[in-house]
């Protein structure tokens, strides 16, 4: 990625959180989105990174949890 002294866990995961940032997510929103493991669902309590993510090819499942009604929708 050009930055010689940082070392990244996975560049693929940082590299897919700077598009989703381009495209309007929080970044560290994004890196823990795109950090989310192969197969596994995100579960987020926030609406607005729950809707960004819905529009991100890139992103894993996204699961709102809603305290309100005790479970997810």
């Amino acid at each position: 990625m050009g930055l010689e002294n940082v070392e990244f866990e996975s560049a693929f995961v940082v590299s897919n959180a700077i598009m989703a940032h381009e495209r309007g997510m929080d970044f560290a929103d994004a890196l823990h989105l795109h950090a989310t493991k192969a197969g596994c669902s995100f579960l987020t309590f926030d609406v607005r990174l729950s809707k960004k993510a819905k529009q991100l090819d890139s992103a894993p499942t996204t699961v709102l949890v809603s305290l309100a009604s005790g479970g997810a929708r």
